[in-house]
């Protein structure tokens, strides 16, 4: 599974989860994907998903197909519980 997490570098919401996002890849080892949604890279992937802000995260399997998806920051607590029910 990928964590697809879409921030932008001046977005107070995604400063806010970024230590929630860390502490959920670190404790069920997924792997995780930062995209700038500034950047042309990083807006194309966001385009991709129908992602319309910063802030938000998804979750993916292999594939690319959508498991989860969260708009706003939540506690890495409720992350964790989210993606192991896909584990």
């Amino acid at each position: 599974m990928i964590l697809k997490f879409f921030k932008s570098p001046t977005c107070g919401p995604c400063k806010m989860f970024t230590p929630q996002i860390k502490s959920a890849i670190a404790e069920t080892n997924i792997t995780e994907e930062d995209y700038d949604v500034s950047t042309e890279t990083g807006l194309a992937e966001a385009t991709k998903y129908n992602v319309t802000h910063s802030g938000a995260a998804i979750l993916t399997d292999n594939d690319g197909n959508i498991l989860f998806t969260w708009e706003h920051p939540v506690p890495a607590a409720q992350l964790i519980k989210d993606i192991k029910q896909f584990m």
